[in-house]
């Protein structure tokens, strides 16, 4: 009988083993997971979500172009703010118009949830994103 604690002592070394390694490997799961989140986003090439999130940013911009025209043809100039347009984004995407006069407009794009800033702009205006064309939504990271 003298094998009974031996056996006890080994078991509870096992035991004790097994706790630490999974307190070691939740401890380094949660440190990646607080670096993502650090983070905001992983790094790299957008995703796919990241795709949809900035196609919800160029069709926000695109329905801002139709409200400008809109306004355009009932005033002979372009309308200066987002209210006066009767303009509303979408959820989670950000609008500010940066130009707006009689002969131009000009905005700008975001969606909280990725590092990507849009364009758009009509008239005779420096492109605000090196390579935009007028009146088409374009995009660069902002990393």
């Amino acid at each position: 009988m003298p094998e009974t604690p031996t056996v006890k002592r080994a078991a509870s070394d096992v035991v004790r083993s097994v706790l630490v390694g999974t307190a070691q490997l939740v401890a380094a799961l949660l440190a990646i997971v607080v670096t993502i989140m650090a983070l905001g986003r992983p790094v790299g090439p957008l995703t796919a979500r990241d795709r949809a999130y900035e196609a919800a940013v160029r069709g926000d911009l695109w329905g801002l172009e139709r409200a400008q025209d809109a306004y355009f043809a009932d005033s002979g100039s372009y309308g200066a703010s987002l209210a006066e347009l009767n303009f509303t984004a979408s959820e989670n995407v950000t609008i500010r118009l940066s130009l707006a006069g009689d002969s131009a407009w000009s905005a700008f794009g975001t969606h909280t949830r990725i590092p990507v800033r849009c364009t758009i702009f009509v008239g005779d205006i420096e492109s605000p994103i090196a390579g935009a064309e007028e009146r088409y939504p374009t995009c660069e990271e902002t990393q």
